[in-house]
């Protein structure tokens, strides 16, 4: 497959360091991968990057395409400076936003009722107070489960306090499977004269396959 030199991969990154947050893993592409479905994005920031990392690799191992994204910038991706340009970076280069994903095996028109129109959730997760990143999901119009500090610390290790705090790779995993788990579960509502009017639509007489399939001119 074509590839490019360390020396764009490395002049990409920086771009994106210095517009406050970048791609570090990015599963989009893979064959599973199913937005609406099976994908979540991890937003990491500073010394929790590493539990991140952990934590996307055993949603993998159960079938969950965790990408993980590195704020550098909390300000520059999601706070007033992002807010000057809409947030380009995070929707458009990084390519992040609320969109909604419908399962087209659903699509018939009166099984429209129960078709699975999902957005891709977000976790968050930094060793700060919790207001720092926690309005991403706000800015994307997705569901979004915040980990940071939320109570007094304890002395310990490292490990210990990311744990007395939720911050491990474990909760993270957790909180992933609570935002993919409520989000399975919103339905999409119609209005009755929607529903009325796909009802005409399945009653209707369907066309010859030749209406559909013209002999060539």
């Amino acid at each position: 497959m074509p590839h490019l030199d360390d020396a764009e991969i490395l002049a990409a990154l920086r771009a994106d360091v210095l517009r406050g947050g970048y791609m570090l893993v990015d599963y989009r592409g893979y064959r599973s991968y199913s937005p609406g479905e099976n994908v979540i994005h991890v937003f990491a920031m500073g010394a929790l990057v590493p539990a991140a990392l952990l934590a996307s690799e055993k949603l993998l191992a159960r079938g969950i395409y965790a990408n993980v994204i590195v704020v550098s910038s909390p300000d520059l991706l999601i706070g007033e400076l992002g807010r000057a340009d809409d947030y380009a970076h995070l929707t458009q280069t990084l390519g992040i936003d609320g969109s909604l994903h419908l399962d087209a095996a659903k699509l018939g028109a009166l099984d429209a009722v129960d078709m699975a129109g999902r957005r891709i959730p977000v976790v968050s997760v930094h060793d700060g107070e919790l207001g720092l990143l926690d309005n991403i999901g706000s800015v994307l119009g997705v569901r979004q489960i915040p980990i940071a500090v939320r109570k007094f610390s304890k002395s310990g290790t490292p490990d210990q306090i990311y744990a007395y705090h939720g911050m491990d790779a474990d909760h993270i995993v957790e909180a992933c499977g609570e935002a993919l788990a409520v989000t399975a579960q919103e339905r999409v509502t119609l209005r009755p004269e929607a529903y009325a009017l796909l009802q005409r639509q399945q009653s209707a007489s369907q066309p010859q396959w030749k209406q559909l399939w013209p002999e060539p001119e």
